[in-house]
């Protein structure tokens, strides 16, 4: 037996028969592709995340340019500042009261009514 083949039979063990180095060497492998799963499956999470606040953000952003969109082809003029309120309006329950009154109501002052 050379020194070499002689100094590796004498290296402790772990219970698996592998030397303590080939052990840290699986438990770091193991950490590694631990934590790479854990980076893609919060990727994932995000996406999916921010997919559905792009879907809300699109939603909210339909209410609003259809509130101005019914009152402008009822011959309605929105102001400025009404126009500004819809458009920046990130309640969807809000917009959709909005444009329910802006299809039914006669007047501005009544579709913006609190």
């Amino acid at each position: 037996m050379t020194k070499i083949a002689s100094a590796r039979a004498k290296l402790p063990r772990t219970t698996e028969g592998l030397t303590v180095q080939q052990e840290i060497a699986m438990r770091f492998q193991q950490l590694i592709e631990d934590h790479e799963q854990d980076l893609r499956d919060a990727e994932e999470k995000g996406l999916k995340r921010g997919i559905k606040r792009g879907q809300k953000l699109g939603v909210v952003r339909s209410k609003a340019a259809a509130v101005v969109q019914v009152l402008t082809a009822r011959g309605f003029s929105p102001s400025p500042a009404q126009q500004a309120m819809v458009t920046q309006c990130s309640d969807s329950a809000q917009l959709t009261k909005w444009l329910t009154r802006a299809a039914t109501l006669d007047s501005l002052d009544a579709v913006f009514a609190e």
